[in-house]
């Protein structure tokens, strides 16, 4: 009998053991994925809040605009583009660095983020400059995190001056970017990529005539453009996220070379004639039908056309 009453017990307590297992074990299991689904809300509402903050870093009256934009704590930013649709999208998620819950994607069809596919940090350089071809088609950001290193080899006088005076300004961009010459960069550009002008093959990034070549890959920036935005972007960005923006540029170049040309017959009608209505749709065909950073060398030169036209009228169409 003590032997047959042990044994009830016995599975009794093993029973209730195992129960209790299991409702604790669905208890944790629930409130980690209500944790996660208000951690990834979370991390969705502030890649969404980043991304509107960069609307006030837009530029009106500055050309540049490098400013900061900082995180509670440590985070990793995803960045995505699709060149789909008549302007494609922009997408951006984030995550803590630590816990990497990654948010839900918000998407923005007019905005243009160079940088890598993932950005971590705590505070982010978010540098904003005006895209002109040659009228303004967009806003266009470069984005690092203040971990980010750049070490600029042998850098163009004209390009070493642009970044010199933006850094005075930006703590995080002097922090991020130095100088050096080939024969001192082993001393000054520990723990940084090296961007390399001239054509060498030992850097992490290597700026040519034209082309700027990155993670065993091209992207091409056009020697006409001299305002150095593509150059700057080639260098700070995933070779494919260049490419992607760069399409989504022509896209919205087209539509806008469009309604330019509309607008210039419309003021020829009424006696304010331009003459470039043929030219701005050339223009618009040849962005339309751009594929890559290969095409750029024909549709900088059409943009440059239009560029000395436009500054000859009397009545400039933009």
């Amino acid at each position: 009998m003590k032997s047959k009453r042990g044994f009830e017990f016995s599975f009794g307590w093993l029973f209730a053991v195992i129960v209790g297992a299991v409702i604790i074990f669905l208890g944790i299991y629930a409130a980690t994925r209500i944790a996660n689904t208000e951690e990834a809300k979370s991390q969705s509402f502030a890649a969404k809040e980043f991304s509107i903050l960069t609307s006030s870093f837009e530029t009106s009256l500055e050309e540049d605009r490098p400013d900061t934009i900082s995180f509670p704590e440590k985070s990793i930013l995803y960045s995505d583009c699709l060149a789909t649709g008549n302007f494609g999208l922009q997408k951006l998620s984030s995550s803590n660095a630590k816990e990497k819950t990654k948010g839900i994607y918000s998407s923005f069809a007019n905005k243009y983020f160079f940088s890598d596919k993932e950005i971590t940090g705590k505070s982010f350089l978010v540098w904003s400059k005006p895209f002109r071809m040659p009228f303004k088609v967009a806003d266009i950001m470069y984005i690092w995190s203040e971990d980010d290193k750049y070490c600029f080899i042998d850098t163009p006088q004209s390009i070493e001056e642009h970044l010199s005076a933006l850094r005075k300004n930006n703590l995080i961009l002097n922090k991020t970017i130095s100088f050096a010459s080939s024969y001192d960069k082993n001393e000054k550009c520990r723990g940084s990529l090296e961007v390399c002008f001239g054509g060498s093959i030992n850097c992490d990034i290597n700026v040519m005539e034209n082309k700027v070549r990155k993670d065993g890959k091209q992207a091409y920036y056009g020697v006409n453009n001299e305002d150095y935005s593509l150059l700057y972007a080639a260098i700070f960005s995933d070779p494919d996220i260049y490419e992607c923006q760069l399409k989504r540029l022509m896209m919205r170049s087209s539509n806008l070379a469009l309604l330019y040309s509309a607008k210039s017959e419309m003021v020829g009608s009424k006696g304010c004639g331009s003459g470039l209505s043929s030219g701005l749709s050339l223009f618009a065909q040849s962005a339309a039908s751009y594929k890559n950073s290969e095409d750029l060398g024909q549709i900088l030169t059409l943009a440059g056309n239009l560029e000395v036209e436009n500054e000859a009228l009397s009545c400039p169409l933009f």
